[in-house]
C-alpha cells in the first residue's frame, strides 16, 4: 500500500514539475482547444478573431479548424489576413490541397482566392510574404511594382514535406488562371505572381 501511494505521489510531483517547467505549453494547448472549438462550430462568434490568430500555432491538430475557417471565410480582408497569417504558420499536404482548390474556384470571392495565393507563395518560399495590396488594385501600378522577399522570414510553427512537383503545379495553376479565368481581377493577380518571386 505504501509503495502504491509513493508511486502516485511521485507521478503527481512529476506532473506538477512539468507544468511549472513549461506553463506556456499548457496555456497554448488550452488556447488551441478553444480556437479549434470556435472555428469548427462557429461558437462563440465574438472569439473568432482570437481563434484565427492562434490556430496556426496548434500544429497538426489545428488543421481541421483551419480548413473549417477557410470554408466559412467570405471576402473580408481583415479576417482573411488573419487566416493567411495562421495558415502560413503551418505547412501540410491537406492545407496545400485545400488552397489549390480554393484558388481555382471562380465562384469564390476574389479576396478569398488571392488569400489562397498569398499562402501558396509563402509555402513555396517562406521569405515571400506579400499582402493583398500587392495583387488587388490598379493594373498599371501592380504590374510595375515588385514585392520581393523579406530579409528575415519567420520560421513556420510546423512544416511538413511539400510534394516535389509543388512549384510546377503552382506555376501551371497560375498560368491556367491567367489565360482563361472569368474574373479579370484574378487574372491580374496571377500575372503579378508570375512576374515576382518565387515564380519569376
Amino acid at each position: 500500500m505504501r509503495l502504491h501511494l509513493a508511486v502516485i505521489t511521485l507521478a503527481l510531483v512529476h506532473q506538477s514539475l512539468l507544468s511549472q517547467a513549461n506553463p506556456d505549453s499548457i496555456k497554448l494547448r488550452n488556447d488551441c482547444r478553444a480556437a479549434e472549438h470556435v472555428l469548427t462550430t462557429g461558437e462563440p462568434g465574438p472569439h473568432r478573431t482570437d481563434a484565427l490568430s492562434i490556430i496556426g500555432l496548434c500544429g497538426r491538430e489545428g488543421i481541421p479548424a483551419l480548413q473549417a475557417a477557410w470554408t466559412s471565410a467570405g471576402g473580408d480582408r481583415t479576417e482573411l489576413g488573419l487566416l493567411v497569417t495562421s495558415t502560413r504558420a503551418f505547412v501540410a499536404p491537406e492545407l496545400v490541397e485545400m488552397l489549390f482548390t480554393n484558388l481555382s474556384q471562380p465562384s469564390q470571392p476574389l479576396n478569398a482566392r488571392v488569400a489562397s495565393l498569398l499562402v501558396l507563395l509563402t509555402y513555396a518560399d517562406p521569405a515571400v510574404v506579400p499582402g493583398f495590396d500587392d495583387f488587388v488594385g490598379d493594373q498599371g501600378q501592380l504590374l510595375a511594382r515588385r514585392y520581393g522577399r523579406v530579409d528575415h522570414s519567420s520560421p513556420p510553427a510546423g512544416r511538413e514535406q511539400l510534394a516535389a512537383d509543388f512549384m510546377q503545379r503552382l506555376r501551371t495553376a497560375l498560368q491556367a488562371i491567367s489565360g482563361s479565368d472569368p474574373d479579370a481581377g484574378m487574372r491580374l493577380a496571377v500575372r503579378v505572381a508570375l512576374q515576382n518571386p518565387p515564380l519569376r
